[in-house]
């Protein structure tokens, strides 16, 4: 008898094991939400090229249908001048989006610790449709299946064991002890055997048990804190993920009413410069407004998926 020590000890090393599975589980989910963002950003790189290449498509076009009305003397040279500006900044801008898709390849390839020349395949895009159907109770969901939660429930128990297993050292412990004569027989000496019960009670040890004793319940109350705040953590990083999601969803929707107004002003800006009634300006502002609104849909996309891995891994989805 050792005063439950060792069943304390032995309980208490399996909280251990139940702690780390938890935090491997936990690393496990963090590196899914890192690759998904990488890969995201790559989705997002992809979507401001195809928009960078359109604008560039569009002042082309513009230029040379200027530099046409210019020879035939339909429109003055400022035109051109400022037509010429505009094809310049969107081929930069052209140039610019192709490093930022190579960046997030890159970017993204590290993230997988794969080679940088290694190939990658993307199969999705930015766009989203329909609304996250939630638990009636996500937080309580959260709390059930978050690793880390699980980890620090874990720590608790392990820390309480440690406290059983203090304690056992301030019991008496008994140990039954067996001996026998191994040279019984030989030589006429007689067989023996005897039987011992050894009893220790704990006298006087400098206070280092209670110390122990001390340590042990300082460990659980710590244990316990850190708890109860992963718990509040956990409440605040689901609720910001629904608000968030929210948010980007209704960004969606406004932005998608951007781009249809951007494309009737558009229109009508082309119409008003064909008939003589306004300037190119009005024109290339009419595009650049098109553009924005464009790149703004694509960036509107990318938070909604943003937010919905975010969610997931507040919930402690597996992948």
């Amino acid at each position: 008898f050792n005063g439950g020590r060792l069943g304390a000890l032995t309980r208490q090393a399996e909280a251990t094991r139940g702690a780390s599975q938890a935090d491997l589980q936990t690393t496990r989910l963090d590196v899914v939400l890192e690759t998904k963002t990488a890969y995201r950003q790559v989705l997002l790189a992809l979507e401001l090229q195809k928009v960078a290449v359109g604008r560039q498509k569009a002042t082309e076009e513009r230029l040379k249908n200027d530099r046409a009305a210019l020879e035939a003397g339909r429109v003055p040279q400022l035109y051109v001048l400022r037509d010429e500006a505009e094809d310049a900044d969107a081929q930069q801008e052209t140039v610019n989006a192709a490093r930022d898709v190579e960046l997030a390849l890159v970017m993204l390839r590290a993230v997988m610790g794969v080679q940088s020349d290694s190939p990658v395949t993307l199969s999705d895009s930015l766009e989203t449709t329909g609304t996250e159907v939630l638990d009636a109770n996500p937080v309580q969901m959260a709390l059930l299946a978050r690793p880390e939660v699980q980890g620090a429930r874990s720590r608790l128990e392990s820390a309480r064991r440690g406290a059983d297993a203090a304690r056992g050292t301030s019991r008496p412990q008994a140990a039954l002890m067996g001996m026998a004569d191994a040279n019984r027989g030989r030589g006429g000496s007689a067989a023996g055997a005897s039987v011992g019960l050894i009893i220790g009670v704990p006298l006087f040890d400098g206070g280092a048990r209670r110390a122990a004793r001390e340590e042990a319940g300082a460990n659980i109350a710590k244990a316990q804190a850190d708890l109860d705040r992963l718990e509040i953590q956990v409440e605040r990083e689901v609720r910001s993920a629904q608000l968030s999601l929210e948010a980007a969803q209704k960004s969606v929707a406004a932005t998608q009413l951007g781009i249809a107004a951007a494309q009737e002003a558009g229109r009508v800006a082309a119409l008003r410069y064909e008939s003589g009634r306004a300037t190119n300006a009005e024109t290339l502002d009419a595009l650049a407004a098109l553009t924005r609104a464009q790149g703004n849909l694509a960036r509107a996309r990318f938070d909604v998926q943003s937010a919905r891995d975010a969610l997931q891994r507040a919930l402690g989805a597996s992948p």
